[in-house]
């Protein structure tokens, strides 16, 4: 399941690297020391989505602010659109809560082709970053996926699994993981797996610190729900 978390309209602009804005208003939501901080997530948001303003290197935004929370645990969903409305929690200077809505998307049983809404951070073996500029990035994309779906759920059918990065518009792009530099790859892939597998992968995000604003996912003919 996934909320597009809407905030009001406003002039102010927020920096490119905004996982640290979202990622403190989510987890101000979910309380101190809540279940989720500090864990494997079960869950995946994105960044604010907006323009960016060349003069300013900033982010603008022409309509509703807006970001993504998507995961399947509905007391965990339920608990931010609770504290949402609740409006004690600020997110940012200029920037206020306004509304949510649920966000639709259909899952073929063979055959899904994902776009990142926000970039994948991966790290190999040996917890070095890697990016789709590095030789092998395919095969440790591939691994590292099938090890979180196994681990996030031991029952998952993965005999069949396969996934193939597009060679379309394929970059990497430097952001932050915290104060850390961190570079994230921008990549558009084809899975193939079977429904559960394929929603489950969605939910959860691909690669890396997913609860930190990076790994979202939608489905590639769903570009219009995202971006005008």
């Amino acid at each position: 399941m996934r909320l597009k978390i809407k905030l009001k309209k406003t002039n102010k602009e927020l920096p490119i690297n905004n996982q640290h804005i979202v990622a403190g208003y989510v987890h101000n939501l979910l309380g101190r020391d809540n279940e989720y901080h500090n864990s494997v997530s079960n869950y995946c948001i994105s960044t604010v989505i907006g323009k960016l303003n060349k003069k300013t290197s900033s982010l603008m935004f022409s309509d509703n602010p807006c970001f993504y929370v998507t995961s399947e645990d509905a007391k965990f969903l339920n608990k931010i659109i609770t504290q949402a409305f609740s409006n004690k929690h600020k997110f940012y200077d200029g920037f206020e809560f306004e509304d949510f809505e649920f966000v639709h998307e259909l899952f073929n049983n063979k055959f899904n082709r994902f776009n990142t809404l926000t970039p994948v951070l991966l790290k190999d073996d040996n917890d070095k970053e890697v990016t789709i500029k590095d030789k092998g990035y395919d095969k440790i994309l591939v691994n590292n996926t099938i090890k979180k779906l196994s681990n996030y759920n031991p029952k998952l059918d993965l005999s069949k699994f396969d996934m193939e990065i597009k060679h379309i518009n394929k970059k990497y792009i430097p952001l932050k993981n915290g104060k850390a530099p961190c570079n994230a790859s921008v990549i558009m892939v084809d899975v193939k797996a079977n429904q559960e597998v394929a929603e489950t992968l969605y939910n959860i995000g691909l690669g890396k610190s997913t609860g930190y604003g990076f790994g979202t996912l939608y489905k590639n003919e769903n570009y219009k729900k995202y971006f005008k």
